[in-house]
């Protein structure tokens, strides 16, 4: 495994890049961030010393799904793929325990996901409603 340190609100790992790779928490905390179409994002974890975060694109070749910042002066090491097949080969129950604790985080990321998409739509709604109240208000000459 590398070791690599990160500075206080720096980004560890962005939502939406490219990852083979996850990393282990050292010392320092982490928040881990889902952002929504809509730009809003919300902290869907906090992670400290001794747990892993950034696993989900190592696991399943995906992107990214949130961002993960350094809240402190944060030390994480890193496994990559490669090192990963050696573990999982040398002990292959570990993929049955990773893959029900990844069960338990997608479903914690899939319910922030649909509060971002509720908070989107109430935003639509105020804009609808004040773009509307102009226009009444134009129409009327009312200020």
């Amino acid at each position: 495994m590398k070791k690599q340190s990160y500075a206080t609100g720096e980004v560890i790992l962005r939502q939406g890049d490219p990852g083979d790779s996850l990393s282990i928490l050292r010392r320092g905390r982490v928040r881990i961030l889902l952002s929504g179409d809509s730009g809003l994002s919300e902290q869907v974890a906090c992670v400290a010393p001794g747990d892993f975060f950034g696993e989900m694109s190592l696991l399943t070749g995906e992107k990214r799904n949130a961002t993960a910042v350094a809240t402190e002066e944060t030390d994480c090491y890193t496994l990559a793929k490669a090192d990963l097949v050696a573990l999982l080969r040398e002990r292959p129950a570990l993929a049955e325990e990773i893959s029900a604790m990844l069960v338990d985080r997608q479903a914690g990321l899939a319910a922030v996901r649909e509060k971002l998409g509720e908070a989107l739509e109430r935003q639509r709604a105020q804009q609808n409603h004040r773009d509307l109240l102009g226009r009444i208000k134009s129409y009327f000459g009312i200020h």
